[in-house]
């Protein structure tokens, strides 16, 4: 038979006035049923086992509240005795209650079993305490009332749910929203000119670039780039050459191939610019101003690494506009080819 001690939350006073109404009717049904004390009789030895999570009572601390209530019960958890008592108390369950049971066997072998359920350890320890003194000394009242059977554990009622905040709803692209109608960047690069100068001339340009209708094939766009390169200390006859080129270049390139991320446009170019060239190691060292100027087709790759950075490069082959013959003392060791090459890589950022 299910049984439960009465919630702890309820008012000390409260349960101590009802046990004490209990025990004073039950004392007073046990004398009118026996008109007097019965004669007192010796202990008699119970085997006893105990088990409880740790924290949850003891064994000495069951015998204890046992004998409190009946000197007429003692509790042997060595052996001997005819009757078992077997008490298990079960650690909380998620809800904080604690289930308890009591298992007597009795010398020709009957079982009784009874178990409880209470919101404290110490609660299920007295209660259990309780029924098996009741179970094992009937006649052993002492003012603690059993527990009423079958008395399910109040549910706290869950607290009045707080009203949520209105969740602000997200806001989404508009699909097919304008984009802007042009973007502006700037970039820098390491360049190398080939075929322009007897060995690869190396050095930097800067660029800046305005770009219509960005997001679609039909993109132009125009670029003005500055690049500076140089070449030193070529050994040609009795002396060393020395090349500079500084070249302004003009691109325009009509559409954009490929996704956002990575794009290709086909451009067309014109540079016009200056070549200084001068000789060292000879006894009359002379430099040159000439003009330099080249027009042909590009290409330009842009990577969009971000919003708003992007690895950029280009690549040119242009006709030389004029070419000119180098020489020491009248020896020529160098003609401008017909058709040179350009190349860059670099960063670029812009905006919007």
């Amino acid at each position: 038979m299910a049984l439960s001690v009465f919630n702890a939350r309820r008012p000390v006073k409260r349960s101590q006035r009802l046990r004490a109404a209990c025990a004073l009717g039950s004392a007073g049904l046990f004398v009118a049923l026996h008109g007097g004390a019965q004669p007192s009789r010796e202990p008699e030895v119970t085997r006893f086992q105990f088990r409880a999570p740790e924290g949850c009572g003891s064994a000495d601390d069951f015998a204890a509240r046992v004998a409190k209530r009946s000197a007429r019960i003692k509790l042997s958890a060595d052996g001997g005795g005819a009757r078992a008592l077997s008490v298990e108390i079960d650690s909380p369950d998620a809800a904080g209650v604690v289930r308890g049971r009591v298992t007597v066997v009795e010398p020709d072998g009957a079982t009784r079993a009874r178990q409880l359920k209470a919101p404290t350890c110490d609660e299920a320890l007295d209660g259990l305490s309780l029924i098996a003194t009741v179970t094992l000394d009937p006649e052993a009242f002492m003012g603690e009332p059993v527990p009423p059977p079958d008395e399910p554990t109040p549910v706290p009622k869950p607290a009045p749910a707080t009203p949520k905040a209105p969740r602000k709803p997200m806001t989404l692209p508009v699909r097919g929203e304008p984009l802007p109608l042009y973007r502006l960047g700037f970039g820098l690069s390491g360049a190398v000119l080939l075929r322009v100068a007897p060995e690869p001339a190396f050095g930097a340009q800067a660029a800046v670039l305005l770009e219509l209708n960005p997001g679609h094939v039909l993109s132009p766009a125009w670029r003005l780039s500055v690049s500076h390169t140089r070449l030193g200390g070529v050994a040609r006859g009795p002396g060393e050459a020395n090349f500079a080129y500084t070249l302004p270049t003009i691109e325009a390139c009509p559409v954009r191939l490929g996704p956002k991320a990575f794009g290709i446009r086909p451009c067309g170019f014109v540079t016009t610019g200056a070549l200084s060239v001068w000789g060292s190691g000879v006894l009359e060292e002379e430099e040159h101003l000439r003009f330099f100027g080249a027009a042909g087709p590009a290409l330009l790759f842009q990577v969009r690494l971000s919003k708003g950075i992007e690895i950029i490069a280009d690549g040119r082959a242009g006709f030389a506009f004029k070419r000119d013959d180098f020489a020491f003392d009248s020896v020529p060791f160098f003609t401008t080819p017909a058709l040179g090459f350009s190349s860059a890589l670099g960063l670029a950022g812009g905006f919007p």
